[in-house]
């Protein structure tokens, strides 16, 4: 810093390393700093950064950035290459991005960024996490960055995976590699169930391709085919590989090609590939072609011989029949095996073969699974006497079986019976072990499927209303323990518990969670200063917005316009869009296109909550053709809003007006097309599903 005889001042940077332009940033602030070191391989600045007056919110993120710079050294046994990294909260308004891994800048979200002391462990769970994967992108990413767009999922795979394995390990008592089956590899593996799904490797020219590729294949699922690597290898070797890829291509550019050759050079150093097999053609059958197997296990009567079959598997029934095939590793769990191939192959099954048999000795009263907590990235299919054993174990002793692994057979048998391979009676016998049961796990799976299975239903009253009555059976020892706010969390997933039996209760017209939602909605509406504090209180709110009559959609939207507090903001936000009636829903809108009020995330909100929103939509769009660029920013964020409400649709009546809507804005014909056929996935479902639903439902309702 040099001062000159004028009163000017000359600012010199260090230089920088060779690097992407886009991950160059300058912040300009008058931001309150707090500042420590880590120390592992050198001495690290590291800085946490925000508005002054949320500068008491900065300690956590501080703490944990010191944990993980430190993590990431330590894991990859290789130096972060500058002498400091900043991370700085941006208001939520100003910042489109969720966090952005400038290289030594990263800046955040202020919501995904901010931990007040008030703050529960789920809150903690996503700022650490988040932390995580914007530090991993220091070295994938930045350090090493991918040739081309088409291989972004060298960056966000390694990303995803270590959002979870690097913050379980800094932060233990937060149990977030266990959330990788729920949560990641769940979510890919429906996603990539489509027939219109792509590659992890894409190629793609254009700006607008390649802002498609920021998916759920370039993270989720990039992520669980490495974490699959990650056990199949071994973790020893695994990293060994990908300390090998750091050392060789640290500040170049890297193809796939170069990732595979050093995870060869680490598998058989240690000899960890079946000998007519090579990293490059394992992974190119993962990162080459779409879509995910589904294992079909058939075990043979009177012997040892175990059938397995691979095929591709797809959410609804396919007109045409597919060849693909994969390398898939086995892993497996039976009593005797003593837990030695959960996470170590105990075959592979070789890409060009559809079948395999293996000789597993199985005692008459194993346990017997594949792919226990779902290690590799398939889904697992039995035959019906296996399931029949495994639904006897559930009823008998569950807790023989860990909570994620219940999630996972829920989560199997419940997309297996929509897609016509196995029979809903045998899913809804799955998941109806939950009626005693508690564990998060085991109903986070079962969550995102009941939300599924809601949302199909909701074209046929009669089987919705079937149901409904199920699940007020289904849910109630669940909401017993977790459905009053006045419930102290003694556990790290208790929170997360409790908003699945708060959400599932009142969706469903459960009476006590109806009351608790109108009396926090009196609560709200008679304070001075309406502010929502938590989840938990705005999934109330939302639910008695749902059905009250003379919301105050003014107090609501004065709320929004000087709330400051990211959080808050959001919640409020999301509360915004559970108004139920036309009229409420087009005096939101008006407010917020007055105000210029992030009318584009505002949408997206109303898109996750239901389809009853699409007519005001469209409406919308249609009155707002000359102002789309003011509502929308970039035509990444309207493909996000169409991409939300195709999700949510699952009628020809609403999926005509999703096609209206399309010729309204400046959508490609092949994004379109994509929608399109995605719409009419969900369509085909009903055709074939729903009879058979409802017969079951009506079982269950006798």
């Amino acid at each position: 810093l040099i001062f000159s005889p004028e009163g000017k001042k000359l600012v010199t940077f260090q230089r920088t390393p060779r690097m992407q332009t886009y991950l160059l940033a300058f912040l300009v602030s008058d931001y309150t700093v707090k500042r420590d070191f880590a120390n592992y391989m050198k001495k690290i600045t590291v800085q946490s950064m925000s508005r002054p007056t949320h500068a008491s919110q900065l300690s956590f993120s501080l703490d944990a950035s010191v944990k993980l710079i430190d993590e990431l050294q330590m894991y990859f046994d290789h130096p972060y290459e500058m002498s400091k990294i900043d991370s700085v909260g941006i208001p939520n308004n100003d910042f489109a991005a969720g966090a952005m891994e400038n290289w030594g800048l990263v800046t955040y979200r202020e919501s995904y960024f901010l931990i007040t002391e008030s703050s529960n462990d789920n809150s903690r769970r996503s700022v650490s996490t988040i932390i995580a994967h914007e530090f991993a992108h220091q070295f994938f990413g930045n350090l090493m960055a991918p040739k081309w767009w088409s291989y972004l999922w060298l960056n966000e795979g390694f990303a995803t995976l270590y959002e979870y394995y690097l913050a379980d390990r800094t932060h233990p008592h937060l149990l977030i590699k266990q959330r990788f089956s729920s949560g990641a590899l769940q979510t890919a593996l429906s996603a990539d169930a489509s027939a219109t799904i792509r590659s992890m490797t894409h190629y793609v020219e254009t700006v607008p391709e390649t802002n498609r590729l920021f998916d759920r294949i370039a993270y989720e699922k990039s992520g669980s085919v490495l974490r699959m690597m990650h056990y199949a290898l071994g973790e020893a070797t695994f990293v060994k590989g990908l300390k090998h890829y750091i050392k060789q291509h640290q500040n170049s550019v890297v193809v796939p090609q170069n990732l595979f050759d050093s995870l060869q050079k680490a598998a058989a150093e240690d000899g960890m590939l079946p000998a007519n097999a090579s990293m490059t053609m394992i992974m190119e059958s993962w990162s080459n072609q779409p879509g995910a197997p589904v294992v079909t296990i058939t075990r043979q009567t009177g012997t040892d011989d175990v059938l397995f079959e691979q095929k591709r598997f797809f959410s609804t029934t396919q007109s045409t029949e597919n060849n693909q095939t994969w390398w898939i590793p086995i892993f497996m769990y039976t009593n005797s095996s003593g837990g030695w191939y959960e996470k170590s192959p105990l075959f592979w099954i070789p890409q060009g073969s559809k079948q395999v048999t293996h000789k597993i000795s199985i005692q008459q009263d194993d346990v017997f699974l594949i792919n226990p907590a779902q290690t590799g990235y398939y889904r697992v299919n039995y035959d019906q006497q296996t399931w029949n054993n495994i639904i006897d174990r559930l009823r008998s002793n569950p807790t023989s079986f860990d909570a994620v692994i219940r999630g996972q057979l829920i989560d199997d048998s419940m997309n297996l019976a929509n897609a016509g391979l196995l029979s809903h009676d045998t899913a809804f016998q799955i998941l109806d072990h939950l009626r005693n049961n508690t564990d998060f796990f085991a109903w986070k799976s079962a969550y995102r499927n009941i939300l599924e299975l809601e949302k199909m239903l909701t074209v046929d009253p009669e089987a919705l209303d079937l149901f409904r009555k199920y699940l007020l059976e289904l849910i109630d020892t669940l909401y017993a323990d977790y459905g009053t706010e006045k419930r102290k969390h003694h556990h790290t997933n208790d929170y997360d518990a409790q908003l699945i039996a708060v959400d599932l209760a009142c969706r469903i017209g459960q009476q006590a969670c109806l009351e608790q939602a109108m009396s926090k909605l009196n609560v709200l509406q008679q304070r001075t200063t309406l502010t929502i504090r938590s989840e938990a209180e705005q999934k109330l709110f939302c639910h008695a917005l749902r059905t009250a009559k003379g919301v105050d959609v003014d107090k609501l939207t004065e709320a929004f316009e000087v709330e400051d507090d990211a959080r808050s903001r959001r919640y409020l936000m999301d509360s915004l869009a559970c108004v139920g009636s036309r009229e409420e829903q087009e005096r939101v809108m008006a407010f917020l296109v007055e105000q210029n009020q992030k009318v584009d995330q505002f949408l997206e909100a109303v898109a996750e909550q239901s389809g009853s929103w699409i007519v005001s939509i469209f409406d919308l769009l249609s009155r707002e053709q000359a102002h789309l660029d003011d509502i929308f920013g970039s035509k990444r964020s309207m493909e996000k809003l169409l991409n939300k409400l195709a999700d949510r649709i699952v009628d020809q009546l609403n999926a005509e007006r999703l096609r209206q809507m399309m010729m309204i804005l400046p959508v490609s014909s092949s994004f379109a097309a994509n929608i399109n056929s995605r719409v009419e996935e969900q369509i085909r479902w009903q055709e074939h599903n729903l009879p058979l639903v409802r017969r079951i439902l009506q079982q269950y309702a006798l």
